[in-house]
């Protein structure tokens, strides 16, 4: 009993022991907080530049509209090609989207149709991102680590939600081009974070049998009827799908 209560504090941290998943864990956060510095400052600047409400609407819309165009396309292209790739070619193109801005900034443009495309291309690498990233957890850590694992993700996320726009507005208070050189160097360095490899292949399949013990540890908790969901068999079953239920039998293990 005092050994299980010495070993409780722990586990709060405990995917923290995984290498592959610390790493991901800060990129996520640096990545989030990156984005949340770039839009505040981003309308800040567009509001100085043409005192007109309706351009506020038109950043968001831009960095919106892509996710929702691609919806049917970004799952597709996470579950056929390894998403440490994908996370890094998006992370390398937010950098490229911060230096975009840097330059716009410092030639004193004023067409903001410019920073719409920006940040249209930002939108864009978010959309491809945030599947890759929300998928590749289940590798990163063995299945006893996942539900803390999802725990440790949405922390993160709301760390970078809350502190982002603090930051983002002071930075752009003091000059909008530290805003801009902030991100730049934060997405810039994480865009070759030292991702190592899956436990399992990216592309790979696991065994029907998996995708049973994930169905029946959700009926455990939702009361789905799952074993007359999916019968046994020696099928592989693509790992994308696989994740997805992973991830909810984890997040039912927090309600």
């Amino acid at each position: 009993m005092g050994d299980a209560n010495l070993a409780m504090p722990n586990s709060r941290w405990v995917s923290f022991r995984n290498p592959g998943f610390s790493q991901y864990w800060i990129a996520l956060l640096a990545s989030g907080f990156a984005v949340q510095i770039q839009t505040v400052a981003v309308g800040w600047q567009v509001y100085d530049l043409t005192r007109d409400p309706l351009d506020l609407g038109l950043v968001g819309l831009s960095q919106f509209l892509p996710a929702l165009l691609l919806v049917l396309i970004t799952g597709a292209v996470s579950d056929h090609f390894q998403r440490r790739t994908i996370m890094s070619v998006c992370l390398a193109a937010e950098a490229l989207c911060a230096a975009g801005l840097l330059a716009f900034t410092l030639a004193g443009l004023g067409d903001v149709r410019i920073v719409f495309g920006i940040m249209a291309t930002l939108g864009t690498a978010r959309a491809f991102y945030n599947p890759a990233r929300q998928s590749i957890v289940p590798n990163l850590v063995p299945p006893e680590h996942l539900a803390n694992a999802v725990t440790l993700n949405t922390t993160a996320v709301q760390i970078a939600t809350i502190s982002g726009p603090m930051a983002g507005g002071l930075l752009y208070g003091l000059a909008p081009e530290m805003a801009y050189a902030a991100v730049l160097h934060g997405s810039g360095k994480w865009a070759h974070w030292p991702q190592p490899r899956p436990k399992s292949g990216d592309a790979g399949v696991v065994r029907a049998a998996q995708l049973q013990h994930a169905i029946e540890d959700m009926d455990s908790h939702f009361r789905l009827g799952g074993p007359a969901l999916i019968r046994t068999r020696a099928q592989p079953v693509p790992e994308q799908r696989l994740n997805r239920l992973i991830a909810v039998s984890a997040r039912a293990r927090l309600l």
